[in-house]
């Protein structure tokens, strides 16, 4: 099966996309959009004090001025000011939620794009918003208010000063804010806009104003400066993106931590580390909450899982003795110096539905989770806790080393361990991944140094060769092993992720230094070509054989990080390279090596193991890709991971502007629209009944209809190729004689009123677009026999596309 072309969009900056401009050497089958993070003004408080978050920099309004704060705080006060009100406009559908404890989480801040301060003098309002990401005030002044009348001055800098271009200058240490000379315009009282020359003027002792041209008299006034920072961008300290999760609709999760005080978009300063989740709407644009969770301490989220309600489930792990759970928790106390947590999020971000933490005495971390269709939660990690919580009834319920793999299942509320097992033998084994099949059967996969991690009789491979990866499947109480291997070669290996396909073959990927992993004749690489290759590898249901294994990487180091499988079975995979002979397909986003380390995204044919679609994602500095999800009907593959040590020369080959030491980084691919029309045609024949159907536009809804048939009577929908007759059905004989040439889309049974109707998304696949298809519509006559027809519609010719 051919993949779709992709296209890439940026969906953060800062949480940032080096998407390759995406690139100079972008195809045009690649093309990128970039959505910075709003600045959004969140009135955190409830006292009529607005935040922002911006990089490097925090800004607050307040009734007489405004204040930023990064490495110092400077303050500008409007000399004699004094607001009636201060309120927010302009509001944003961005939820923002700070999330401490469990009494704070049902209050969501409202955001705002912009912030008024009316009457900080008598007829001037001082309005702040932003614009392309950069804060900016306006000073509107009513008719007959002069501009002289306005005068400020800065408590907290270093120095101020105006230079020849007109702009204020304010020194804060080693940083500068500047205020750009301002933008003057006269509103007349008929709506005309008219620029006027204004600059910045000092009127000694530290206070400064606006010089403005004359105006007319009766129009008012609008004062426009700009605040540019230096060396401010991304959140200013560390941030990262550690996993990301796509729901049914195609919105957009992201999990992963801040640690920055000015990170974008949040209303709080982080304390130390704290876990944020984002949510962006299905057009990859629309940022529809931001939630920083976390306690007094350290704590990253290390994966995120989303349900049908879209719930998003985040674990990882804490150091905080604060962090919020809530009352019935399954662990409402820290055990150890740190712990594993879980939590599950409301659909709109704002509170917890339920959250606990996980873990012993010692030090644990929950590193994966898979949700089952029953709403059970699936955990796995690594623990060195000798009390570590296991269920009596349990596979391993001792520590058999110093770090053992652990499986834990919690109930669908959040209340109860379903069932809780440590995995592991006498050295040290670790839990890296987690994933479900059909059955609710849960796999593990991770990395091992026990020469006795358990196995199974007919497994795969049963003798340890060195750090190895290995591949556990559990029953579905976890009281047994159903098959468990190691996973490696003559050099050290580990498995890092697990995806389940709709056959219960898993497909395993991870990093390798050994040269003899036995690829299949149908592997994409079939050598490996550095010191440590990406592999992939896919197992038999047993556990016992391979059915496809591959290396994936180039003369460097490389490794696959996330596995993820889209709709038609395909696997997606992300990981990191500083290879220039990295795969790479000529629709890539990016062709080449951008310097350093650079993420990639790579996608492999299911059919024939051939290499889709590979990409690199990168600058100068060391990108990692560290989790890919796929949305099951667009297409749409998204990446999360991080980028780090970007030179200056370097960031604007990136999707963002925001930087500090180590940013967050989201890319989210859609498939290029097929360029051919959704058509419908009526054929003609037979019309006892009437089938009507939308016009199939590949990753919208399709509807399909029946109208005046007999009431409660059974029939089916009939799929075809197009142009082989004007009617699939002539007749009972013709069914039976040529039955290749239709199948059954859609089998009903009418209303009392003769009437039924279905919708679904068709997947927007490559391979689709542009047919054509015959649908028609037969009701059969239950008083005739089983397979009488009582009547046909018409057929309709759909021709799939755009």
């Amino acid at each position: 099966m051919k993949l779709p072309q992709l296209r890439a969009t940026a969906l953060l900056a800062g949480f940032l996309l080096p998407s390759a401009s995406l690139h100079a050497q972008a195809q045009s089958s690649a093309r990128a959009r970039v959505a910075e993070l709003p600045v959004l003004f969140v009135d955190a408080n409830g006292d009529g004090t607005f935040r922002a978050r911006i990089p490097g920099l925090s800004l607050e309004v307040h009734r007489d001025g405004w204040e930023v704060a990064g490495e110092r705080v400077v303050r500008m006060r409007i000399d004699g000011g004094d607001a009636i009100e201060v309120r927010g406009e302009d509001p944003a559908a961005t939820r923002v939620n700070v999330l401490r404890s469990a009494e704070e989480a049902s209050r969501a801040r409202l955001a705002f794009g912009r912030v008024r301060a009316e009457a900080v003098l008598p007829g001037v309002d001082l309005v702040f918003g932003a614009r392309a990401g950069r804060p900016e005030y306006d000073l509107e002044l009513a008719a007959g208010v002069d501009a002289s009348a306005v005068r400020f001055h800065f408590e907290g800098a270093d120095a101020v000063r105006l230079t020849p271009e007109g702009s204020l200058v304010i020194s804060l240490g080693e940083r500068e804010v500047t205020q750009c000379a301002p933008e003057s315009f006269e509103l007349t009282a008929s709506g005309e806009r008219r620029a006027l020359r204004s600059r910045f003027v000092s009127f000694g002792n530290g206070s400064f104003g606006y010089e403005v041209e004359e105006r007319a008299p009766n129009s008012r006034l609008l004062i426009d400066p700009v605040l540019v920072y230096s060396q401010m961008v991304g959140g200013s300290n560390a941030d990262e993106a550690t996993a990301v999760a796509v729901d049914a609709d195609g919105g957009t999760y992201v999990a992963g931590w801040v640690r920055s005080a000015d990170f974008p978009g949040t209303s709080e300063a982080a304390k130390g580390r704290d876990v944020v989740v984002f949510k962006f709407g299905a057009d990859s644009q629309d940022l529809e909450y931001v939630t920083l969770v976390g306690g007094s301490s350290d704590e990253e989220a290390a994966d995120i899982a989303v349900d049908d309600a879209g719930r998003a489930t985040v674990v990882g792990w804490t150091r905080s003795k604060d962090f919020p759970t809530n009352r019935g928790a399954i662990q409402g106390l820290r055990s150890g110096g740190s712990d594993g947590f879980a939590f599950r999020l409301a659909p709109d971000g704002a509170s917890l539905e339920w959250s606990t933490y996980l873990g012993g005495r010692a030090d644990d971390a929950a590193e994966a989770v898979a949700l089952s269709d029953v709403g059970t939660t699936f955990l796995t990690g690594t623990t060195s806790s000798k009390d570590f919580p296991v269920t009596s009834q349990a596979f391993q319920t001792e520590p058999a080393g110093a770090r053992d793999a652990f499986v834990t299942q919690i109930g669908s509320e959040g209340k109860v361990i379903v069932y809780s097992t440590l995995l592991g033998g006498m050295r040290d084994d670790h839990g890296r991944d987690v994933a479900l099949d059909g059955n609710g059967n849960a796999y593990v996969v991770g990395k091992t140094d026990s020469v006795d991690f358990p196995t199974t009789t007919g497994a795969l491979d049963l003798r340890k060769s060195d750090l190895d990866g290995f591949v556990t499947k559990l029953s579905l109480s976890g009281a047994a092993l159903s098959f468990s291997t190691f996973l490696g070669w003559n050099g050290q290996d580990e498995a890092l992720s697990i995806a389940i396909d709709a056959r219960q073959e898993p497909w395993v990927a991870g990093w390798t230094q050994a040269d003899d992993l036995p690829a299949t004749p149908d592997a994409m690489q079939r050598y490996g070509a550095g010191h440590r290759d990406g592999f992939v590898v896919r197992l038999s249901p047993s556990g016992g054989s391979l059915r496809y294994a591959t290396y994936l990487g180039g003369e460097g180091a490389d490794e696959v990080r996330s596995v993820a499988l889209d709709a038609f079975g395909s696997p997606w995979f992300a990981g990191f390279t500083d290879s220039d002979q990295f795969p790479v397909t000529p629709d890539a986003a990016q062709e080449s090596r951008g310097g350093g380390r650079d993420a990639f995204l790579v996608g492999i044919d299911e059919a024939t193991g051939s290499l889709a679609f590979g990409t690199y994602l990168g600058s100068g500095g060391h990108e990692e890709g560290r989790s890919v999800a796929t949305q099951p009907f667009t297409g749409a593959i998204a990446l999360a991971g991080s980028a780090m040590d970007v030179a200056p020369d370097d960031r604007g080959r990136l999707g963002g502007s925001k930087w500090g030491p180590a940013d967050a980084m989201v890319a989210r691919f859609e498939p290029i629209l097929c360029g051919r029309p959704a058509a419908k045609e009526l054929l003609g024949g037979p019309a006892g009944v009437v089938l009507a159907a939308t016009p199939p536009r590949l990753g919208k809804p399709f509807r399909v209809s029946i109208q005046a048939g007999p009431p409660a009577a059974p029939g089916y929908v009939l799929l075809g190729t197009a142009g082989a007759a004007s009617s699939l059905l002539e007749g009972f004989a013709e069914l039976h004689l040529d039955p290749t040439r239709m199948r059954v889309l859609y089998s009903f049974v009418t209303d009392a009123d003769g009437n039924w109707q279905t919708e679904t998304v068709l997947p927007r696949r490559s391979a689709l677009c542009g047919n054509s298809v015959v649908l028609q519509a037969v009701v059969l006559d239950r008083t005739s026999g089983p397979l009488s027809f009582g009547a046909l519609s018409e057929g309709i010719e759909l021709t799939l596309g755009d």
